[in-house]
C-alpha cells in the first residue's frame, strides 16, 4: 500500500511539473494572436456618406477614438507580456494583460491629419520625432508609442445582437474582440481577429449609422 501511494504521488507530482512546464513555454493567454506585425491595409468605412461629412470631420478631430487610423502601408507591431496588470479608467478599477504597440519607421506624415496623432507632428503637418521624449521612444526601427506597462488588453464578448450587426459589416469576423485601452486610458478601442488568423480589425463607431474599421494583416 505504501508503495501504491508513493508511485501515485510520484505519478502526480511529475504531471504537475509537466503541465507547469508547458503552459510557461506555450504562453496561452488572451490575445496572444496579436503578437506580431500588422500592415495597415485598408480603411473600411460603413455608413459614411463622405470623407467631407460632419461625422468623418468630428471623428477625425477626435484624439480620443481616432487613434485607429493609420495610413495605409503603415507597419506596427504588438507584443503582450500575459502579465496581469490594472489602473484605473472611467472611475473604476479594471484588469487585462499587458500590451504594447509600436509604430514601425517611416511614418507618414498622412496621421497628422488624425486628432490621436498630432503629437507626433510639428506645426507644418509633418512628422517630427525631434522631441526629446519621442527620440527617447525609437527603439531599433520602430517609435514605441504604448509601452507593454502603459497598455492593457481585455477580452469582450459582444451582446448576440450587436454581433449579428458587427457580422454584417465584417462577415469573417470572430465571436471576440479585444477591448485595447493605450497610454492608461488615453486612447480606448477594440480589436476584431478574423477567422482567416491573418487579419485583424480595428474599429470604432461614429456618429448614428457611421462605423470606421481599419483592416491589418499580418506580416509576420
Amino acid at each position: 500500500m505504501k508503495y501504491f501511494i508513493s508511485c501515485l504521488a510520484a505519478f502526480v507530482l511529475g504531471a504537475l511539473l509537466l503541465q507547469g512546464g508547458a503552459t510557461a513555454s506555450e504562453r496561452n493567454y488572451p490575445g496572444k494572436e496579436l503578437n506580431g506585425t500588422w500592415e495597415v491595409v485598408k480603411w473600411d468605412f460603413h455608413g459614411v456618406k463622405g470623407m467631407d461629412s460632419p461625422e468623418v470631420k468630428e471623428f477625425f478631430s477626435s484624439s480620443h477614438n481616432s487613434a485607429i487610423i493609420l495610413p495605409v502601408g503603415q507597419i506596427i507591431g504588438f507584443w503582450l507580456t500575459g502579465e496581469r496588470t490594472g489602473f484605473i479608467t472611467v472611475g473604476r478599477r479594471v484588469s487585462g494583460y499587458a500590451v504594447g504597440m509600436k509604430l514601425f519607421l517611416p511614418i507618414s506624415n498622412d496621421v497628422c491629419n488624425v486628432g490621436a496623432w498630432k503629437y507626433l507632428c510639428n506645426d507644418n503637418g509633418n512628422v517630427d520625432l525631434s522631441d526629446k521624449d519621442l527620440k527617447n521612444d525609437i527603439k531599433g526601427d520602430a517609435l514605441v508609442v504604448t509601452d507593454s506597462y502603459q497598455g492593457m488588453l481585455n477580452l469582450g464578448y459582444p451582446l448576440p445582437k450587436s454581433m449579428v450587426f458587427y457580422k454584417k459589416l465584417w462577415p469573417n469576423i470572430k465571436n471576440f474582440f479585444y477591448d485595447l485601452n493605450m497610454n492608461d486610458g488615453g486612447y480606448i478601442y477594440s480589436i476584431f481577429p478574423t477567422k482567416n488568423k491573418d487579419e485583424i480589425i480595428f474599429f470604432a463607431p461614429g456618429k448614428g449609422e457611421s462605423w470606421f474599421g481599419v483592416v491589418l494583416r499580418r506580416v509576420k
